[in-house]
């Protein structure tokens, strides 16, 4: 039975504050909040006998710089760890690897998962274009902190490059998730950088890495990483079978703005923009799979349910 999905929009702590975990495990949220940023990005920092790294630094911005650096105390910076190149996330790198003389490692620099088509969004604009890390993890791949040792895994759908990083401690695996996972609310999904076919298969990926936590890119932790990731699944193969279902009992083929009132019921209007990003994500997961077909390649594409012809 599948565990039913339930968001968690409570967050202790606040903007600057640094919030301690255990297991050297430090949360210091960016006060940049935003109906897709919940209270604002979650930069972590893992310590370890007198070593730091630190996970998603965030945007530039004077007073998260300052309360990461107070929130080092004596330890050494040793890396810098960037889960994607999104300009909430990425951005700050560059100014701490300066400051305190840290390599810049973690994921590729920003990439699209298949190339730009009429219409799309532009989510360059929405990227770290300058992110420039000096080590590009792949899956498998560990960064040393002291005694801690973080390990990359690949989990892209929110973008393309996007990894997480798996810190094993004594009482389980705590998982780093970026934007993958979020405890507040579901990931949005970005074609052409992102894709609703590789998120399905980032979901399968942290499953099994059996984590005892997950310290999510927005929100509060994940204390049912596996309960929750089959909520997440099930929620969106039911948000991608309400896509079809629309798409079949339209009289004709129709345009995507036609169908997100169907599959996006009662939607806050603050969030149609990205729903409409994920909705064409789910269409060309569906059309991947032989059940959707775009209709000419411009920016008024329409949908009809079915497989193009041979």
């Amino acid at each position: 039975m599948t565990t039913p999905l339930v968001f968690d929009a409570s967050f202790e702590g606040a903007p600057g504050l640094p919030q301690a975990f255990g297991d050297g495990i430090t949360r210091v949220t960016a006060a940049n909040p935003s109906p897709l940023t919940f209270r604002g990005t979650n930069s972590y920092i893992v310590e370890s006998q007198g070593q730091a790294a630190i996970i998603d630094p965030g945007p530039i911005d004077a007073a998260h710089e300052a309360a990461l650096a107070d929130a080092l105390g004596r330890n050494r910076l040793a890396a810098i760890l960037v889960t994607h190149t999104h300009k909430d996330h990425a951005p700050l790198a560059a100014r701490l690897s300066q400051r305190f003389g840290a390599p810049v490692i973690g994921c590729a620099p920003h990439r699209l998962a298949r190339p730009y088509r009429p219409g799309d969004p532009d989510v360059d604009a929405i990227s770290d274009l300058n992110y420039a890390p000096e080590r590009i993890l792949a899956d498998g791949d560990r960064v040393d902190v002291g005694e801690a040792v973080l390990t990359a895994l690949e989990t892209p759908g929110h973008t393309d490059n996007h990894l997480a990083f798996r810190l094993d401690t004594p009482r389980g695996p705590a998982i780093f998730t970026g934007d993958v996972v979020m405890a507040w609310s579901t990931t949005v999904v970005i074609p052409p950088e992102g894709s609703m076919a590789a998120y399905f298969s980032s979901i399968e990926r942290l499953k099994a890495e059996n984590a005892l936590v997950f310290h999510p890119g927005h929100g509060a932790p994940v204390r049912d990483p596996a309960g929750y990731l089959d909520g997440l699944r099930a929620h969106r193969q039911a948000r991608e079978a309400s896509a079809l279902a629309a798409l079949r009992a339209q009289d004709g083929p129709a345009r995507l703005q036609d169908l997100l009132a169907t599959v996006y019921p009662g939607l806050d209007p603050k969030l149609l923009i990205a729903a409409g990003h994920s909705l064409l994500a789910h269409l060309e997961h569906l059309e991947e799979q032989g059940l959707a077909r775009r209709i000419a390649q411009d920016a008024s594409a329409l949908w009809t349910a079915g497989a193009s012809p041979p």
